[in-house]
C-alpha cells in the first residue's frame, strides 16, 4: 500500500457499501455481518414479464440494499458498481436457464444521463460483462426524457409513462439473438417490458432480465426514489 493511499485510509476508511461500516480489510466491499445477513431471494426473485421471459434478482430490494442502491443510483457512489457487478455475474451464472448472445443494459435519456453524470445500469453492465468474459452491447437508446418512475405510484400508470420511450440503435446487431437486458432495481417492470417490447420488435429473438434487486410487484410504491 502506497503513502497516498495510508493517508486516504486514514482520513476516508473504506466502508460497508450496504451498512456503511468501516470496514476492517481494505479488499473487502462489504462486511462479513452483511455477507450473511443481505437479504437474498429464496428463487432468484424470479418475475414473469409480458414480452420479456423473466427476470431474476440476487436481492430484494429492502433495508440497507435499498439504501446502498439509493448511494448508487442518486448520490454519486458510481464505484459500487464493482461489488455490486461481482454479486450480479456471481448470481446469473449459477442460473441455469440464463443463457444469451448479447448482453445490454436499460439507457437513460440524455438529460437524464448529464443530470446524473453516469448511467447506473450501464456501468453495472460493463463490471457484469467483465466478470463473464463478455461483451457489454450498447444496443437501445432512449430519445426523449420521461417523468421518472419513482414519482408514479400506480402500476398501468408507470406501463404508460414509457411506452414509445425508447428505439433500437442498430436492428441489425440485434437480429436472431437471445437478449439479456440489466438494470438496478425491478418494481413493476413496466421499464423492462418496454425495453423488450423495443428489443422484440426490432428483431431480437428473445428477451430475458436480470435486476440487482427487486421488489414484490402489489400496484402501490411507497417508495418514491426507485
Amino acid at each position: 500500500m502506497g503513502f497516498v493511499e495510508v493517508i486516504l485510509n486514514l482520513f476516508f476508511p473504506p466502508r460497508c457499501v450496504f451498512c456503511e461500516e468501516v470496514l476492517k480489510k481494505n479488499t473487502d466491499a462489504y462486511c462479513k455481518k452483511c455477507a450473511e445477513n443481505l437479504p437474498y431471494t429464496s428463487d432468484g426473485g424470479r418475475q414473469e414479464g409480458g414480452h420479456f421471459g423473466f427476470c431474476v434478482s440476487p436481492l430484494y430490494y429492502e433495508g440497507d440494499v435499498r439504501k446502498s442502491i439509493h448511494r448508487y443510483k442518486f448520490d454519486g457512489a458510481e464505484g459500487y458498481s464493482e461489488p455490486f457487478g461481482k454479486i450480479m455475474s456471481d448470481f446469473i451464472a449459477s442460473q441455469p436457464d440464463v443463457a444469451f448472445d448479447i448482453l445490454t443494459w436499460v439507457p437513460l435519456s440524455e438529460a437524464r444521463l448529464d443530470k446524473r453524470g453516469y448511467n447506473q445500469a450501464r456501468s453495472l453492465a460493463q463490471c457484469v460483462a467483465d466478470n463473464l468474459g463478455v461483451t457489454a452491447i450498447d444496443t437501445l437508446r432512449k430519445p426523449f426524457d420521461t417523468m421518472p418512475q419513482s414519482e408514479i405510484p400506480k402500476r398501468q400508470a408507470r406501463i404508460e409513462n414509457v411506452v414509445g420511450a425508447y428505439d433500437v440503435i442498430d436492428p441489425q446487431r440485434i437480429t436472431g439473438k437471445r437478449i439479456l437486458l440489466l438494470d438496478d432495481v425491478i418494481t413493476t417492470g413496466a421499464t423492462l417490458n418496454e425495453c423488450a417490447k423495443t428489443l422484440l420488435e426490432a428483431g431480437a429473438e428473445s428477451v430475458i432480465c436480470a435486476t440487482l434487486a427487486c421488489t414484490p410487484i402489489d400496484g402501490e410504491y411507497s417508495d418514491t426514489r426507485s
